[in-house]
């Protein structure tokens, strides 16, 4: 559970809190787990994670997690499963790891876990007596702690619990009222160009389900703002100011975990590759758009190159503000031919450049986004010609600032604010190459990571992409027993780019080196807590590359102990989130998020007729029944042990997805386990196993008492 907290913190931008829930609810299932254990595990990863410094996330998205997100998640599923008296047992447990909360407290320099019940005071889930009792073992015998934190600091808690309220505010600012009002609109979007007032409201969007929504109103502005005026309304400004932010989010996270697939902004080049672009992780697909951007008037964009070059305004006149954003890619293509060809001096490139930060058209100077836009496609372009072009705008971006002090302060604003976002694509110029990680802990691995990988500026979303490190991280995190955030991260990009065996085999290896029940246990709690990252892709992946992976000659050897029993369990939790999440899931469940379909029959049979669709359509388990061989020839096999723990697992799930499992068992299966061993299955393991309504199945589990009759059981 520690593990899927960390992996619910990473992944919280690509999924809603009922998705979260739901996940909590799955993996309380098949594991389990008390919900009082469930609580303390979700607290304790999160607290975690906030000293986990391999992790891409800024403090701002894991405090986040922490404070804004986890507590919904919390309320939510107080609300239908978890009994209160579970959640505040948790908060007690977690209270009792002061190591943990001491170190927390010193990083945030306040009383962290007081913080987090205040917020679960604040959303009416523990009262002041349980606050207090929960604080009163927190500080048990550890008498004058509370002199070290000063009442005038002002830690950075503070910044993502006052995120949200300015969040809503925007929202609410943000309406068809004031759409009409440029000048009110410049007021609310002018500040979030400096500090980082953005970070932090991005990720209190993320953290509460409202990334969509805040997107949605910026895009609604844009595409008001769109059309050209002759006057100077101050429409180029709002337009340029709206781009600018929704860049930026495109920049944190990809557009299809916040726009709708059909939406036009997805389209747009610089949209749709802007993420890719700063993890560097573009494909050849991403580039190839390049391709079909070359429908445009060239004798058009040949003369706003010239005009540019030479110093003077681009485009004297345009219907929309959009039409100069258009012609961005072409200007580059001409940029970089000129280069090639050595024909343009640096002199002129530096107009040109001046000409995309400070753009005058319809006799409005409003817009310094298509600077933006040429260091993406730089950057998309990716070779040596678009390099070198790259090396002198990021010179000329150095000194853009200064020459913008004369300005007003919102002007300067949003042009540093345009250059920073323009320096994560420049870097992947300049990234140095990974070097191997050193051993690492949780409370000390960010220091010599610190001068390893290269950073824009604390507000930028590092990621380290490349997959060689995985098998490092994997190890290391088996060893601290608790998934490393890194790891997380090259995960969700492997994920994103198909590339499942390249984790999956690592994964699969990982297990050949370990030897004691503790490291089976931890990789196979890993091994499920990764599959959330997308339980409907990653969960089947993982089942076909096992089943594939470990022939016939040398399956044995993970049927015995200290494999086979860990290993068997496993087996069993990883079908159960393939089949919950690769069927379509009720009406019922789909409104409630929680299980109360199981308890009704109408519901129960709609979800285990589409499980069942899921089930034949992969025939896994068909193919896993089919390697249970217990006896061959007349010989034992050790397999006979996992089969039999594997069953006992299964007869203990009552869900829809064990019932499909269940019922397709091969009629012999259980009868040649008995008879191998007839102490491996339980009288009640057997029942449990099959359906005693049905005459068919009650039959059967008669005829299994008789041979366990016949060998003296009974």
């Amino acid at each position: 559970m520690v593990s899927i907290s960390i992996v619910f913190a990473n992944t919280q931008h690509m999924t809603g809190i009922d998705d979260m829930v739901r996940a909590v609810l799955t993996c309380k299932e098949i594991q389990g787990r008390c919900w009082t254990d469930v609580v303390r595990d979700l607290l304790h990863g999160a607290f975690l994670l906030i000293h986990d410094n391999t992790s891409i996330l800024p403090p701002s998205v894991a405090n986040s997690f922490l404070y804004l997100r986890l507590p919904r998640v919390l309320q939510k599923l107080c609300r239908t499963e978890t009994p209160h008296e579970s959640l505040i047992g948790g908060l007690k447990a977690l209270a009792g790891v002061r190591s943990l909360l001491n170190a927390s407290d010193l990083k945030a320099r306040c009383n962290t876990l007081q913080f987090f019940v205040n917020v679960l005071g604040d959303l009416d889930m523990v009262n002041d007596q349980e606050k207090a009792a929960i604080m009163q073992i927190r500080f048990e015998g550890q008498a004058g702690v509370m002199e070290h934190y000063s009442a005038d600091s002002q830690p950075p808690i503070n910044l993502v619990l006052k995120a949200e309220p300015t969040l809503l505010s925007i929202l609410k600012v943000l309406n068809e009222e004031n759409l009409q009002m440029p000048e009110r609109l410049s007021q609310m979007l002018n500040p979030l160009m400096s500090g980082k007032g953005l970070l932090y409201i991005v990720a209190a969007a993320s953290a509460t389900d409202q990334m969509g929504l805040f997107a949605g109103k910026l895009i609604r502005i844009n595409e008001h703002y769109r059309a050209a005026s002759l006057s100077d309304n101050g429409g180029g400004e709002i337009f340029d100011l709206s781009f600018l932010l929704l860049h930026r989010l495109s920049q944190y996270h990809s557009t299809k975990f916040w726009l709708p697939p059909g939406d036009p902004f997805f389209q747009s080049w610089y949209f749709k590759t802007a993420n890719q672009l700063v993890r560097n992780i573009h494909t050849r697909e991403d580039v190839d758009t390049l391709a079909r951007l070359r429908e445009f008037d060239l004798m058009e964009v040949e003369e706003a190159f010239a005009r540019l070059r030479r110093g003077h305004t681009g485009w004297v006149m345009v219907r929309t503000w959009d039409f100069v954003l258009c012609q961005v890619a072409p200007i580059g293509e001409c940029i970089v031919d000129q280069v090639k060809k050595n024909t343009i001096t640096t002199e002129e490139l530096k107009h040109v450049f001046t000409g995309l930060l400070r753009v005058k058209v319809n006799g409005v100077q409003c817009m310094c986004s298509p600077l933006l836009c040429l260091a993406q496609y730089l950057a998309l372009r990716g070779d040596d010609i678009a390099r070198m072009v790259a090396e002198k705008l990021s010179t000329f971006l150095d000194s853009a600032t200064s020459v913008e002090m004369d300005r007003s302060k919102h002007v300067t604003d949003r042009i540093s604010f345009m250059i920073n976002s323009a320096r994560r694509f420049l870097m992947s110029f300049v990234a140095s190459e990974e070097r191997p990680l050193p051993p690492f802990n949780w409370f000390g691995i960010g220091r010599m990571l610190a001068r390893q990988f290269p950073t824009v500026s604390e507000d930028h979303f590092p990621l380290l992409s490349k997959p060689e490190n995985i098998p490092y991280l994997l190890a290391n995190s088996l060893r601290v027993g608790c998934v490393a955030s890194a790891l997380v991260s090259r995960i969700i990009v492997c994920t994103e780019l198909a590339q499942f065996d390249v984790w999956i085999s690592s994964l699969v290896d990982a297990v050949h080196r370990l030897n004691t029940p503790w490291g089976i246990k931890t990789w196979c709690d890993i091994s499920i807590a990764l599959c959330f990252v997308d339980p409907s892709e990653c969960a089947p992946r993982l089942i076909a590359y096992l089943d594939s992976s470990f022939p016939i000659t040398h399956r044995d050897l993970f049927c015995v102990a200290p494999r086979g029993g860990p290993l068997a369990s496993f087996l069993v939790q990883l079908f159960l989130v393939a089949l919950r999440y690769t069927s379509p899931p009720s009406p019922s469940t789909a409104a409630t998020i929680c299980r109360d379909v199981q308890k009704n029959s109408n519901d129960l049979s709609v979800r285990y007729d589409a499980t069942l669709v899921s089930l034949r359509q992969f025939s896994t388990i068909g193919h896993l029944y089919e390697s249970f061989d217990v006896c061959r020839g007349g010989a034992l096999y050790p397999s006979v042990n996992f089969v039999g723990i594997f069953l006992t697992q299964l007869a203990w799930h009552s869900s829809s997805e064990a019932k499909v499992m269940k019922n397709e068992l091969p009629e012999d299966l259980v009868l040649s386990v008995l008879w191998a061993d007839p102490h491996l299955l339980k009288p009640e393991t057997i029942v449990a196993l099959y359906n005693p309504q049905e005459a068919k199945q009650r039959h059967k589990i008669m005829q299994l008492f008789c041979v366990l009759r016949k060998v003296g059981i009974f």
